[in-house]
């Protein structure tokens, strides 16, 4: 028998090489799909083609390698000019992006199907040459590693785990540190020099090679079948099958698991890298557990992971309550994500090297052999992530797609154990025990929802393409409310602050603007919005929308948005908006962004500086800008980067705050010029308004003008020293929710309603008297903001004395409003504490 090729030693360097080329890899596919969805959109369909862009690149590259090795003197200097191009072609990236966007521009008003093409197309041509070096890195791998004396099933699962758990400490490592501490740019360049290191130390340790043993000479385990080495025809086919179940598994628990996890970019890294540490214990393990495979065992892998799938698809409500309140953390979302994936994860890691093992057993190309299975099993992949977000979600639902993927691991199982006819009757009873077991345990449809963020009737529930969306209907309340839950969040409603929120983003900038005749209002909600906008008399108002089923839900909120859905007026634009933005050329007299959790998803990339910058170049001349922001779930110091972001582009930044409930949120407005409000001019406007505006307590004009918080020096005195949040320097993205001190709320209003202006300051033409009440009602505001600090802080006897004082102030200036017969005013449903 030859001597073996690599000693000890270097076999664990060169494990340590792959596992750092494995982290690189995830490294990038995060930090790409990053920087391609900032230009291409973060709609589905964009994602969708960024991702195939990126796993087609790896099969390319998996193809050729089989070819590259049969050709190359040494593997191991190979393998050192591949990780030295996957440094160059990952820097090469940014460049590609930056000289790709104006092309892309340049297609606005382009049918979505060119769309769709052009960003394929596009995100193909900018990774093709990296992913294509990276897709080459296994095959080579496992050439050089599987030497002499080294069996292919324990080489290959070694290597693999190896490789995997990298990817896990790449994707942590990236959306826990890296890109906080270096930016994506940053991060990007690390990576390109760790793979540098790498090519350099493997061309180092390549003189040491021993070029003169052949593949032919590799080992391998006798298999237990030997017959059944003879028809492993078929294994290409099921590795093809395998990567399509293991991607749409992926994507499909990925969208259940968001729900539950309330869609946090960080949680979500938490659920990729228990998926991917599942795959790499089960390639490491199956060499162990199956030292003979064949083909009875390999179906029978295939059989238990769709039973695995099944019985999670039925623990997922009992093993989410059970975890509930631990879901804050991230060992919470560990371990909810390890209950439900970590088993079917196992065992599809357990399918690759087994697979190899098998199919390699009476071949002697070995690197063409893994080149090839790699091939179709990355394909398979591809195909699989596109097929369960476009068509098995939308026309299935989540848990039928389930039900889909574990049959097809089941039909996976039979075809591998008929090969070998005297399993028939095996084959008979695995099918007909998991038939059994599915009727038994699975119902006829499910509803994946976060109840613990919702009570009541769910009156509406759709699984669409983006996300999944429901209606809750909760008739327990002194007044029945419907509320709107986006992947199990809130995010709209006929209750409290919800209808403020709707209501004062579409009524602040547009009382605000001197002659305000079209806007663009970034996500539809309930409709409320869009509702209030079309009350000042626009000529036209369009509404960025990127869940279809958000819109259908329309119906449910016709006491809020008046079935707006149907006014000639509005437009409703199903797209990603920054990709809106980026393309169209339309320009707006008012632009507001309402994003009700900044960390859900891709929400922070709708705060950046390139992403207020790009909304200000959509403005017309002397346009307003408007934006929603949350009190109670940004950390103080996350605050003051939101504020810094914003009047970095809109040095004339304003912040106003509705006193009338103890609300939590405020909205930023950015206006061309230092803020003046003409009060003469003002009131014929805001009396058109004002059956809409009493709806939320702001009864007249003076209650209107006191919303005024900060003025753009206060916004500037609370920003100071804060970073800014960019696109390629995402800070806003990296608070845990262990950050968020339980009285952030407190502290955030507390900070603004230190710096709080006199609102009187930027009124003019108001008469003597008018200027009285804007003072008198500014004292009102101070008092309610008291109060409000009061009962956050848990001083309730004190917040209680506050509310006296306000009301008794009420009551005497609103005795004093109606006195005056100039004066606009109505009477609010209810008190304003």
């Amino acid at each position: 028998m030859p001597a073996p090729a690599t000693s000890a030693p270097s076999s664990r360097l060169w494990l340590s090489l792959f596992f750092l080329s494995g982290a690189t890899g995830l490294v990038y596919e995060i930090v790409w799909i990053r920087m391609l969805t900032l230009v291409l959109g973060a709609s589905i369909y964009s994602v969708a083609v960024v991702f195939s862009a990126f796993m087609l690149g790896l099969g390319a590259g998996n193809l050729a390698a089989g070819r590259l090795l049969a050709r190359a003197r040494s593997a191991m200097r190979l393998y050192a000019a591949i990780e030295a191009g996957v440094a160059a072609g990952a820097l090469v990236v940014p460049v590609l992006l930056s000289l790709a966007t104006p092309v892309y521009q340049s297609l606005h008003g382009s049918h979505l199907g060119t769309l769709v093409a052009v960003r394929f197309a596009l995100s193909f041509l900018i990774v093709l040459v990296p992913t294509f070096f990276i897709g080459t890195t296994f095959p080579v791998m496992v050439r050089i590693f599987v030497t002499a004396g080294r069996s292919i099933g324990s080489g290959v699962g070694a290597l693999y785990a190896v490789n995997t758990f990298g990817a896990v400490a790449g994707t942590l490592l990236t959306s826990f540190f890296f890109l906080r501490d270096l930016g994506l740019t940053g991060t990007l360049r690390g990576a390109a020099a760790i793979n540098l290191s790498i090519a350099l130390t493997a061309l180092w340790l390549s003189r040491a090679e021993d070029s003169s043993t052949p593949e032919s000479a590799i080992v391998e385990d006798p298999p237990a079948e030997t017959a059944a080495a003879q028809r492993v025809g078929g294994i290409p086919a099921v590795f093809f099958v395998s990567g399509f179940t293991a991607l749409a598994s992926e994507v499909i628990w990925t969208r259940i698991l968001t729900i539950y996890i309330r869609g946090s970019v960080l949680g979500l890294a938490v659920v990729l890298s228990t998926f991917l540490s599942g795959i790499a214990l089960g390639s490491l393990l199956s060499p162990r557990w199956v030292r003979r495979p064949g083909l009875v065992v390999y179906g029978a892998l295939f059989w238990l992971i769709g039973i695995s799938a099944l019985i999670a698809a039925a623990a997922v409500d009992v093993v989410y309550q059970a975890l509930f309140p631990r879901l804050i953390s991230y060992g919470g979302v560990v371990v909810l994500s390890v209950v439900l994936m970590f088993t079917t994860t196992v065992l599809y890691g357990m399918v690759f090297p087994l697979g190899v093992q098998l199919y390699t057993a009476a071949r002697r190309q070995l690197g063409a052999a893994v080149s090839g299975l790699y091939f179709v099993n990355t394909v398979g992949g591809a195909l699989g992530s596109l097929c369960a977000g476009f068509l098995f979600v939308p026309l299935l639902g989540l848990h039928n797609a389930i039900i889909v993927i574990a049959f097809l691991n089941f039909e996976v199982a039979a075809f591998l154990l008929l090969r070998n006819r005297r399993r028939a009757t095996t084959v008979l009873a695995f099918s007909g025990f998991a038939a059994l077991i599915a009727a038994a345990v699975l119902p006829v449809t499910h509803r994946y929802m976060n109840k613990a963020f919702a009570s009541g009737e769910y009156v509406y529930y759709r699984e669409g393409n983006d996300a999944t969306v429901a209606v809750v209907e909760d008739e327990r309340r002194d007044r029945p409310y419907h509320a709107l839950l986006v992947d199990g969040q809130f995010v709209a409603g006929t209750q409290g602050a919800m209808e403020i929120d709707s209501k004062l983003l579409a009524h602040i900038p547009l009382l605000i603007h001197p002659h305000p005749q079209t806007a663009l209002t970034v996500g539809f909600g309930a409709g409320g919005t869009s509702f209030s906008m079309l009350e000042h008399g626009l000529e036209r108002v369009d509404v960025v929308e990127i869940e279809p089923a958000v819109v259908a839900a329309n119906q449910f909120f016709l006491d809020l948005n008046f079935d707006v859905i149907h006014n000639p007026r509005l437009h409703v634009i199903l797209e990603d908006a920054r990709n809106y933005l980026l393309l169209t050329t339309a320009r707006y007299d008012v632009i507001s962004t309402d994003v009700t959790n900044i960390r859900y998803r891709s929400n922070s990339s709708l705060y950046t500086r390139e992403y207020f910058a790009l909304l200000q170049s959509r403005l017309a001349p002397g346009g307003v800008a408007a934006a929603w922001i949350p009190l109670s779930e940004l950390t103080e110091r996350d605050l003051q980067t939101l504020l810094r972001t914003f009047q970095d582009v809109f040095p004339h930044t304003t912040l106003w705050y509705s006193q009338s409930k103890m609300d939590h949120f405020a909205v930023l407005v950015g206006t061309p010029e230092p803020l003046t409000v003409d009060f003469a001019a003002l009131q014929p406007r805001f009396r058109r308004v004002l059956p809409d505006l009493s709806r939320v307590n702001a009864y007249n004009a003076y209650v209107f003008i006191n919303m005024l918080m900060l003025d753009e020096g206060g916004v500037g005195a609370a920003a100071a020293g804060a970073p800014v949040h960019r696109d390629l320097r995402p800070v806003l993205d990296f608070t845990a929710p262990s950050d968020i001190p339980r009285d952030v709320w407190y502290r955030n209003l507390r900070q603004v309603t230190a710096r709080r202006t006199t609102p009187e300051r930027y009124v003019t033409h108001a008469s003597t008297r008018e200027s009285a009440l804007i003072r008198d009602y500014d004292a009102l505001a101070r008092t309610l903001l008291d109060g409000h600090l009061s009962i956050l802080q848990g001083r309730t006897a004190d917040g209680e004395r506050f509310y006296r004082e306000a009301f008794d102030l009420e009551s005497r200036l609103k005795a004093s409003v109606e006195a005056d017969a100039s004066s606009p005013h109505v009477r609010p449903a209810g008190q304003v504490w």
